[in-house]
């Protein structure tokens, strides 16, 4: 399935979560790996690809702009004047 995708195999075994996170993949693709999970709106589904996919970007982003864990950055904090 992810060589069909474009993406690398994995030798062994591999958390979904780490899968999603391959810009090819989505969450609609690893529902033959995950069978009993529950049925998500598309809203949803997208946000945890979202977070998933750019964790890194945006932990980089917060701590370059000294935002604590856990805190949102104010709309005004990456304004230039």
């Amino acid at each position: 399935m992810l060589e069909v995708q474009g993406t690398a195999p994995v030798s062994g075994s591999a958390r979904l979560a780490d899968l999603l996170r391959r810009p090819q993949i989505g969450y609609d693709l690893l529902a033959p790996f995950d069978p009993d999970r529950p049925p998500l709106s598309r809203a949803i589904t997208e946000a945890v690809e979202i977070r998933l996919k750019y964790a890194g970007y945006i932990a980089g982003r917060k701590s370059s702009e000294g935002v604590p864990e856990g805190r949102e950055p104010s709309p005004a904090a990456g304004r230039r004047l």
